[in-house]
């Protein structure tokens, strides 16, 4: 590993992280098993309360049996890890335990590479103009984290630095994604039909 990404983060880039993972993660949270929710809160409220308290983090055991439990924990809820509800919300779960084992940057950059894969799986689920909007907000509030986490000198008085910045590079990237809008080959079904849960009873009328 770099040098670079051993060193510890700053402790304003540590709010910045957790904070855009908390909107990355809260669409996907109302839709988990009430239980299930509770438990990956319990996770990042332990997180929490050691940046504002100085709580221990868990040793290597305990984040191996918490990832054995998050597995089992998904295949009970939804009656399988794969498939586009088992597979989103196992995503995110282990992104809720990695919350508690992030020490450097190293960990970070990969935290947040799970959060803009889990802005992906949002829109899986819906496409409404909201949701659009949502998580535009939340690509924002990631790449400013992005930005906080490689400033050295990261603190408060910069998070409008890091708001500014981040809105360029995403106005930057319209030009990008409208190409690709344009060129990219269209799937013949919507994103919704995309592999699905078929172990999961569903109610309603067939097409």
């Amino acid at each position: 590993m770099h040098h670079y990404d051993r060193q510890p983060l700053p402790r304003f880039a540590r709010y910045w992280l957790l904070g855009a993972l908390l909107l990355v993660l809260l669409p996907h949270l109302l839709r988990f098993p009430f239980w299930l929710t509770i438990a990956c809160l319990a996770i990042f409220g332990w997180r929490l309360m050691y940046e504002l308290r100085g709580w221990p983090l868990p040793g290597r055991a305990v984040r191996f049996l918490l990832t054995f439990l998050g597995i089992g924990a998904v295949a009970l809820a939804y009656h399988s890890i794969i498939g586009l509800s088992g597979g989103v919300a196992l995503l995110a779960t282990m992104l809720c335990i990695k919350l508690i084992e992030i020490r450097n940057r190293r960990d970070a950059m990969i935290a947040l590479s799970i959060g803009y894969f889990l802005v992906i799986g949002g829109f899986l689920f819906s496409q409404s103009l909201f949701m659009g909007a949502y998580l535009f907000s939340v690509v924002l509030a990631l790449t400013a984290s992005l930005i906080a986490l490689n400033h050295q000198g990261s603190q408060g008085s910069h998070h409008r630095l890091y708001l500014r910045t981040g809105g360029a590079l995403l106005l930057q990237a319209v030009p990008l994604m409208l190409i690709m809008f344009i060129l990219f080959p269209r799937i013949s079904s919507p994103l919704w039909s995309m592999p699905n849960d078929g172990g999961i009873a569903r109610t309603g009328l067939s097409d």
